[in-house]
């Protein structure tokens, strides 16, 4: 069994990597490096069997001596699983940025999104496509005007459980991996992290229903538009998420 895991660990991870850096080519050399840590909490509630209401607050911060950047954010959304292969969602997220010093920013962003369960939940390794658009409304206090932006955002992610038969069994730990792009259809919005592609891994621990501890590594590709020569910014995230059911 062991052999077989680090085989479909070692296959998975190739695949995705190889997505992250293949469209890293095009980076400019010009290049940043940060180092963040992301703390996040969600509070989750399923009901009329079908349905699932859950919120988020959050926290990122950046490890940097020349610069203050860090953001309070808070996120509510709804959730319909129509079927088992099949999840609608919908959500709106509202942040409070320290884009750099004396730039603070407001963004509260509607979010319409899809889910395919290519794998689902019952196999030991499960497979998910999700795509979603995003209307994203700035507000920048120094020039006291709002503007609007688009985005798509596809992800292709995985989730092997190392120790159970299915992923949603209980005192499960579980390995994921993901990749996802940004699509940004216009460029009207200026901050610190203008984000293009991201890579993720790291594991879960399923302690009940109720309770989920994640810890995940995230590489983030992004482009400051603060600037006016826009250089490319590559962050090294450590994120930890707590989530609870009632």
């Amino acid at each position: 069994m062991i052999p077989a895991v680090f085989k479909y660990i070692k296959g998975i991870l190739a695949f995705f990597l190889s997505i992250f850096f293949i469209g890293n080519l095009s980076a400019q050399s010009n290049s940043d490096i940060t180092g963040q840590i992301w703390i996040s909490f969600s509070l989750n509630k399923q009901f009329a069997e079908n349905y699932l209401f859950y919120t988020n607050p959050e926290y990122y911060y950046e490890f940097r001596a020349d610069r203050e950047w860090n953001t309070y954010a808070w996120s509510n959304g709804l959730e319909y699983y129509p079927s088992r292969n099949f999840d609608l969602f919908l959500n709106v997220y509202a942040a409070l940025t320290e884009q750099t010093s004396g730039i603070n920013t407001t963004e509260v962003r509607p979010v319409l999104g899809g889910r395919w369960n290519i794998i689902d939940a019952s196999h030991r390794a499960r497979l998910t496509f999700q795509a979603k658009y995003e209307f994203r409304n700035f507000y920048e206090s120094s020039k006291k005007n709002w503007s609007q932006s688009n985005r798509l955002r596809v992800q292709l992610q995985t989730r092997y459980s190392l120790n159970r038969e299915t992923t949603v069994e209980d005192k499960n730990f579980i390995i994921r991996v993901y990749a996802e792009e940004f699509m940004n259809i216009d460029e009207n919005i200026e901050e610190a992290f203008w984000n293009n592609r991201r890579f993720a891994m790291g594991f879960y621990y399923r302690h009940t229903s109720k309770k989920t501890y994640e810890l995940r590594y995230q590489l983030l590709n992004s482009k400051n538009t603060l600037e006016q020569e826009r250089f490319q910014v590559r962050s090294h995230i450590l994120y930890v998420l707590f989530t609870f059911y009632l």
